[in-house]
């Protein structure tokens, strides 16, 4: 077998089954376990597509050339969501830290899109430089179609690892310390607006 003229010798023998035997009473557990799981994650999945903002959103997106980019400002949206619902509902945290880190994540999402739109336009002219220079030596061994798949592959790539990057570690930098600040001018707002009570009813 040879792939981009490296030879790789016995692949066949080589190759690793990792299939379990589905009758085999150790591995039945797990089995049933991601049968489970798949199963609720394709109604969950069936439940979104069929919500009438989806399908729209679905439908701008396909028309779009930054659709990785739109994708993942999605997720990133969704995620956020789902954290600022379980925080609010967080019975372990009082409700200063509740407020805190639920405007701290919804914070870093609105950052993190601004902050992932902006900096993948940036570097999008030199990823798309180089690689064209990998594609043009690849040219002669490679078919047209791996061209394409190899140049729309990378652009994913690298939307996706920006996305990624400045969602999980550079936009919580900037947006911490900002909501720590708002967090407490609330509390104190709060606090104030409480002992202001307290002496009208006394």
């Amino acid at each position: 077998m040879k792939i981009n003229n490296f030879s790789m010798p016995n692949a066949k023998q080589n190759t690793v089954n990792f299939a379990a035997n589905p009758g085999s009473k150790y591995f039945k557990p797990f089995v049933s376990t991601y049968d489970s799981i798949t199963d609720t994650l394709a109604k969950g999945m069936a439940k979104c597509l069929e919500n009438k903002h989806i399908e729209n959103f679905i439908k701008w997106t396909s028309k779009s050339e930054n659709i990785v980019a739109h994708y993942s400002a999605a997720e990133s949206i969704v995620l956020s969501g789902f954290y600022i619902q379980q925080t609010l509902k967080n019975d372990k945290l009082d409700e200063k830290k509740r407020k805190t880190l639920a405007i701290n994540q919804a914070g870093t999402c609105v950052v993190s899109a601004v902050m992932s739109y902006a900096a993948d336009k940036a570097i999008n002219n030199k990823i798309s430089e180089l690689t064209n220079k990998y594609l043009a030596v690849n040219v002669n061994t490679a078919s047209e179609k791996a061209l394409n798949n190899w140049k729309a592959g990378f652009s994913a790539a690298k939307t996706i690892m920006v996305f990624g990057i400045i969602y999980r570690f550079i936009a919580p930098v900037f947006v911490t310390p900002v909501a720590n600040w708002l967090g407490n001018k609330l509390d104190e707002k709060k606090q104030a607006d409480n002992h202001q009570k307290l002496n009208v009813n006394a």
